[in-house]
């Protein structure tokens, strides 16, 4: 009986000390209903004006800033708010519009009015249009670092919600809760340990697509809960400053070129330049030689020379997953980054997942921030290893999307040649067959977003069952540059130099181009090639995206989306033709069209026959093999 009574006492004691561990791991570190306004002073205002108003805390004023810009403010009454590892934040978030929401482990030791990320931690938060949920983060270079996870739309603006945010360990948590209704409308735990420790704010977004936030949105009812170790330290009535958390951050790191010197431009006069020399090679790498790595900037993954090719072969920290793509950019010479007009050869051997060439890449804006900052254009195999691709990424570095995506015509496991020409803001993707030369893809986009810039490599890690890390590499790069820019750095000049005077370029070689109706490939001086659409008939005529004709004739080509018109131009021929004109306008004068031009399937088709003869060429009509030979 004495036994049984001693261990029901033991286990009394055993749950009363887990009760007390328990109660003790759980210390309100900070409340605020901001009905005082001199509480305002407990945070540092970074970027933007804050004012606590009406009992609540609200972006009142600019600061300076674009209507556009983030703000934040951070709390750092008590400095020791940098030890901070383990917490609950909860908020209620008023009369929501636009993007805004807490900040969470923010290093108050690094944290400026920089830029609106310079909050050094994550922020859970709502979206830009008011209706989605997300959870997000800086990385340790004052950029953002990207979304973690972003919900479905389930709120509007000038919704009332009351915010759960914690941190525990690796793990985030972010509750939502609609106050009008008690509904929980977003709820969503993730692993992340970019952000071990530190202060809690807030940010918010001026205005976005008319949503403003500027004395509408208010935050109200903050509470601040230390939980775990940290939540003992401080049940024990000991100071936050003295706390050793035996942890640390670990927050991705922005690689960028840390200064791109751009030439200053100079004037050259046209007689001393030869204007026959129209390529000039700038760049090769056969990657026999590992200390090449050196020309290039990684921005993402590790990358390295070995067995005579260039493989992605190191993960970066932060980015592991199979998903993850890794690029570098070419940055030893910085004429690179101003150049418009050249080729970048290079061969993609045991091809598998996404890899392709990166071009007009804008070396001062480049960084690791977004799996796509390379801002510029890829011409790339697609995720599945069987289709060519090319794609953009956006002005803030994310993927601006996939420009052409073709059929499965690639196989995993081969050789390929991959060729991105860049001609008069028109880019020109081949993938050919290494072992036999056979041109398997091609296409031609519009490169006038992106219009000058550096080169460089991306490949994803692995996608489903193919694995690039490691395996697949590029090999012979070979970068040519053609036209003025070709002149002057044959010359020894930089490529922007202003050349003053007439620079008489050489006339186009002879020109044989056969072009078949309804056929894709075609041939030009007897090579085969493929064009992204088939020649048609309409109104008795054939018709085509003129840019394979313009180009073999040797035309630069301009298009101005505001009045849907193309200019195609040579040294003394100017044509403009507008979409669903009757006349086109040749050297200033009206001349009439027999068939308009239109636009199908994205692609603008003119008359093949009236440009390839004002051009200067002839055109025969073969009608039994329905195929248009243009020879000049």
């Amino acid at each position: 009986m004495r036994k049984f009574m001693a261990i029901a006492v033991a286990a009394m004691l055993l749950v009363f000390g887990m009760v007390m561990t328990a109660n003790a791991a759980e210390y309100v570190y900070y409340e605020n209903d901001f009905s005082n306004a001199a509480t305002l002073s407990d945070f540092t205002q970074y970027r933007g004006e804050w004012g606590v108003t009406d009992g609540q805390l609200m972006l009142t004023g600019m600061g300076g800033l674009e209507m556009d810009q983030q703000c934040f403010l951070l709390y750092t009454k008590d400095p020791g708010a940098k030890n901070l590892t383990d917490y609950i934040l909860e908020v209620d978030m008023l009369n929501t519009q636009s993007q805004g929401g807490p900040l969470l482990r923010c290093d108050i030791t690094q944290a400026s009015n920089k830029s609106s990320n310079s909050f050094y931690g994550y922020q859970m938060f709502l979206s830009y249009t008011g209706s989605q949920l997300a959870m997000g983060r800086a990385n340790a270079s004052d950029g953002w670092q990207g979304n973690l996870h972003v919900g479905e739309s389930v709120t509007a603006p000038g919704a009332n919600l009351h915010l759960y945010c914690k941190v525990e360990g690796k793990n985030l948590t972010y509750i939502v809760t609609d106050k009008a209704t008690g509904k929980e409308i977003y709820n969503h735990t993730m692993e992340n340990a970019e952000w071990a420790l530190g202060s809690f704010g807030f940010r918010m977004v001026i205005m976005n697509s008319g949503l403003v936030n500027v004395g509408v949105t208010g935050f109200d009812n903050l509470k601040v809960t230390a939980i775990g170790a940290v939540g003992d330290w401080l049940a024990s009535g000991k100071s936050l400053a003295d706390y050793k958390p035996n942890v640390k951050s670990n927050p991705v790191v922005q690689t960028s070129v840390d200064t791109v010197v751009i030439p200053q431009s100079v004037k050259v006069d046209a007689s001393k330049l030869d204007a026959t020399k129209t390529e000039y090679v700038f760049y090769e790498n056969d990657f026999s030689n590992p200390a090449t790595i050196s020309d290039f900037t990684q921005y993402r993954g590790g990358w390295s020379i070995k067995y005579g090719g260039l493989y992605y072969n190191e993960v970066t920290s932060g980015f592991d997953a199979a998903t993850n793509f890794s690029f570098i950019l070419y940055s030893a010479n910085h004429d690179a980054n101003l150049l418009k007009n050249y080729t970048v050869e290079a061969d993609l051997m045991n091809s598998q997942s996404a890899a392709g060439i990166i071009t007009h890449a804008d070396l001062v804006q480049a960084s690791s921030v977004y799996a796509n900052a390379f801002y510029g254009y890829l011409s790339f195999v697609a995720n599945d290893g069987t289709k060519g691709s090319v794609g953009r990424s956006k002005w803030d570095g994310s993927w601006a999307g996939t420009l052409k995506e073709g059929e499965s015509l690639l196989t995993h496991g081969s050789d390929y040649h991959l060729k991105v020409v860049h001609q008069d803001d028109v880019l020109t993707f081949t993938i050919s067959d290494k072992k036999t030369g056979e041109v398997i893809w091609e296409d031609v986009e519009s490169s006038a977003e992106w219009t000058a810039g550096t080169f460089g490599f991306r490949i994803r890690r692995s996608w489903e069952n193919l694995v690039n890390f490691d395996k697949a590499y590029f090999d012979n790069l070979k970068v040519t540059v053609h036209g003025t820019e070709a002149v002057l750095l044959n010359a020894g000049y930089h490529p922007n130099a202003e050349i003053v005077g007439e620079l008489n370029l050489p006339a186009a070689k002879g020109v044989e181009l056969k072009m078949t109706l309804n056929q894709t490939k075609y041939t030009l001086n007897g090579e085969q090639k493929t064009m992204d659409v088939a020649p048609i008939i309409r109104n008795e005529r054939t018709m085509l995206p003129v840019r394979y004709v313009a180009e073999a004739l040797g035309a630069e080509i301009g298009w101005d989306g505001a009045t849907s018109t193309a200019t195609l131009k040579t040294a003394d021929t100017e044509i403009k033709i507008t979409v669903g004109a009757s006349e086109a306008v040749v050297n200033g004068k009206a001349v009439k069209l027999d068939s308009p031009a239109f636009i199908e399937n994205d692609r603008t088709y003119m008359p093949v026959r009236f440009v390839a003869e004002t051009l200067g060429a002839t055109v025969a009509w073969d009608g039994a093999t329905s195929t248009a030979t243009i020879t000049k």
